[in-house]
Formats: C-alpha cells, structure tokens, sequence
C-alpha cells in the first residue's frame, strides 16, 4: 500500500506535493471535486478492490438520505428507515471484521472448506461506517439538511486526509466546511507545523520504540525477566501513542493546508488522574461519536471529566 500512507516516500514527495499544488491552483468550486478525485486514487492505490465496496456503501447511504429526508414528517417511518440504514451498515461492518472468524468456527465444526476466507477489512472501511452512521443519524435528527451532493458527500467520507487513522469527524462538524472554508497562509502554515509534528511522531518514536518492542516480544518466556516485560509494556503503551497520534497529527495538518478544521484526538492521556479520564482523552473524536450516537440516546449524561475536555 504505497499511497496509503502518510509517511511513504510516493505520498510525501509525489503525491501530497502534487495535489497540494493543483489545489491552490483549481477555482473554489473545483477543489472538492479534486481532493475527492485525489482521495479515490490514495485508496484505491492499496485496496483497487475495496474501493467499489465503500463506494456501494457511500450510494446507499446517499440514496437513503435522501428518502428519510422525504418521510421527516411520518416520524415513525423516518425512525423505521434510519434504524434500518444503521443495522445494514453495522452489519456489513461487523461481516469484515467478525465474518473470518465466524467462518472459521464453522469450518471447524463442517467438514467441507468454506469460500470468503480471504476477506479481511479494507482500510478505513470503521471510520467510513462511522461518519456515515452520523451523517444518516443526524439527517434523521434534523440537525442538518440532506447532502444533495453526491460529490460532497463522498468527500466528507472518503477525503484522504483523515483516511488512516481519523480522526473521526461528524458530519454536523464537515457540513458548512464542505460549501465554503478559509485558505491562508498561517492556516497552511499552522497545518505544515502539525503534520511535521506527526511525521516525527509516527518515524521517530512510534518505528523505533516498536523495534524495541520486537524485540523484547522476540525473547523466549524462560529469558524474559522483570525489567524486560515491563519494558516491553512501557515500548507498546508508547508505540500506540505515538502512532495513532502520529497519524491524526498528520491528518489535522493536512485538513488545515487545504482549509478544513478537524477536531484533536489525543490530550496527553498518560497524563490523565483516573481511568475514565483517561478515556475522555484517548481518541477524543471517538469518545465524542459515541457520547452522541450511543451513550446520549440511551440516557446517559456528561461527566466532569467530559466537561473538562
């Protein structure tokens, strides 16, 4: 996947200075449709396959926008299709990412060989399922207007930016970025600082404290003391860390070169003072989506500490 990620020698020195240039040059109304171009062949350059199956998803979910916008007023209709849009996307989820393991079990169990062994999640395929959820959801809510847009849309989901790792952006926070956002030179320069800040933190920490813990996962359990297994758990604490925030560092930086705000995702939460704090600081954007489409809807309220983020 040479494309696909942040830190390859053809993303850094072809493809994101390419895209960069033709999108200062494209007139206002041509730069979605060239980040989304540009998007479709960053993903399509490791997953040529996948890609049809998101945008199948991404139609779907455009097409059944559109009908929930049209049945508002029947709110139990309303209720009925966006229940059934969630439990299609949540289902097709759950296939690539249980489906394997499913069918394992029921190989074992059989004694006949079971097709679809080689499906395996395609890349980014949750945080698509995620924003899209929340793009249905809250078409249904009415918190937002139906994306007539099919190109829009596709952008919102799909933009190369946030692909990798996120972070995960509601649709409610992309709506009115999506029609107009600010380019300035310190908005292009502040997104530049972020994404060498996340480059270092992805190249400089989280590869070379992973070696450390290869190496320690590499030791035989009689030659593995003490100190070396807790150093092995400090080395995959921190190579975490430094990865996923490498990577929205690097999707933050990029979302401000070409105008987009995209929320933070890390608050040192090995800095936090209890494990639920920690939690509000881990993966912020994922945190939120959950507070708003699950803990919320089911009675649940905001803590101190969620107030404090």
């Amino acid at each position: 996947m040479v494309a696909g990620l942040f830190d390859s020698v053809v993303f850094l020195f072809s493809f994101l200075p390419i895209v960069l240039f033709l999108y200062y040059l494209m007139p206002e109304q041509l730069k979605n449709i060239l980040l989304l171009l540009a998007s479709l062949v960053f993903y399509a350059w490791g997953e040529p396959v996948a890609i049809f199956l998101l945008l199948g998803m991404l139609l779907f979910n455009y097409a059944w926008g559109l009908h929930l916008a049209g049945v508002l007023k029947n709110r139990r209709r309303a209720r009925s299709g966006m229940i059934f849009c969630v439990a299609i996307n949540l289902g097709l989820l759950s296939f690539f990412l249980y489906g394997r393991t499913v069918l394992g079990w029921l190989e074992a169990l059989l004694p006949v060989k079971l097709p679809f062994q080689g499906f395996a999640l395609p890349m980014g395929m949750s945080l698509c399922t995620l924003q899209m959820l929340s793009y249905i959801i809250d078409v249904y809510r009415g918190n937002v207007k139906v994306q007539k847009n099919p190109a829009d849309l596709a952008l919102y989901v799909l933009m190369f930016s946030k692909m990798p790792g996120g972070p995960i952006v509601r649709y409610i926070e992309m709506e009115k970025q999506l029609r107009a956002r600010q380019i300035s030179s310190g908005k292009v320069g502040e997104g530049a600082m972020y994404f060498i800040r996340g480059l270092s933190k992805k190249v400089l920490f989280a590869d070379n404290i992973g070696l450390l813990y290869d190496e320690v996962m590499a030791l035989e359990t009689g030659q593995m003391s003490v100190l070396s297994a807790w150093l092995g758990c400090i080395a995959f604490a921190l190579k975490i860390y430094y990865n996923l925030s490498g990577y929205t560092d690097m999707a933050i930086g990029l979302g401000k070169m070409t105008g987009f705000d995209f929320p933070e995702n890390f608050q040192y939460p090995y800095a936090a003072g209890s494990t639920t704090e920690f939690w509000y600081k881990w993966h912020m954007s994922l945190g939120a989506w959950f507070r708003e489409y699950v803990y919320h809807p089911l009675g649940g309220g905001d803590t101190e500490e969620s107030k404090q983020v």
